[in-house]
């Protein structure tokens, strides 16, 4: 009687329970932090917005020559149409090569390191827009000025803009640090038309019904966005890469 009383009386009690050891209990799961909170985070990573500044300012210079290239050639340095639509195309093409060049000379050369290669290509580009904006009225020159800004810039484009920034950044936010630079990036772009056409159009002057255009601060905008640029991603050369 005693026993079935203690039996309705008071619940089963056993020694593990006690001691707060139950072996049939996993311990709980440590707290997670949300997958938005974690891509915010990037926004506390000063890399990531030197990065997105760094791109957006070599998107001025990329998009620069991609809208006004042609009349510069022409205008500029005398070209037809045809002509200077053609000289352009070098750019593009080598463009291809240096986005691959850009890949193997970081990894081969500087263990996956994209500084170093970011300061080779980055003087490639900038060597390539004195040659086009200074050099001799000569195609052959014109040409190599061209295909190394090809070069340079879209091994830049490469890294800066995407490649960069899946190093330094964990792999749950690479995606947000990447479509954050984008934005830049294009913003970057938007700005340097409407910079580019007051200077080219403050630069005009008709006479007789003849234009004639003053390329030189457009010139110095985009050469300084691209040296800004540079200067910017080198200065990256000691951050810390992603475990």
């Amino acid at each position: 009687m005693a026993s079935l009383v203690s039996s309705h009386t008071f619940p089963d009690f056993s020694l593990s329970v006690w001691r707060h050891d139950e072996w049939g209990q996993a311990p709980p799961p440590p707290p997670t932090i949300s997958l938005l909170k974690t891509q915010i985070s990037i926004l506390a990573m000063p890399a990531v917005w030197i990065l997105a500044v760094s791109s957006a300012l070599m998107y001025v210079t990329r998009y620069a020559i991609n809208s006004w290239g042609v009349l510069y050639l022409q205008e500029g340095r005398g070209y037809s149409l045809a002509e200077a639509t053609g000289l352009l195309t070098i750019n593009t093409i080598t463009g291809i090569v240096g986005a691959i060049a850009f890949g193997y000379v970081s990894d081969k050369f500087f263990k996956a390191r994209r500084p170093p290669a970011n300061l080779i290509f980055g003087l490639m580009e900038i060597a390539g827009l004195l040659i086009i904006f200074f050099g001799p009225t000569n195609v052959w020159v014109l040409s190599a000025g061209l295909a190394l800004f090809g070069l340079g810039l879209t091994g830049l484009v490469t890294s800066v803009g995407g490649l960069f920034a899946t190093d330094i950044c964990p792999k749950r936010v690479s995606g947000a640090a990447l479509g954050a630079i984008g934005v830049f990036s294009y913003l970057g772009a938007a700005v340097q038309e409407n910079i580019s056409g007051g200077l080219i159009e403050a630069g005009m002057k008709t006479v007789d019904g003849v234009k004639s255009y003053d390329f030189g601060p457009a010139i110095l905008f985009w050469i300084g966005c691209s040296v800004v640029s540079l200067v910017l991603a080198t200065s990256l050369w000691n951050v810390k890469l992603r475990d």
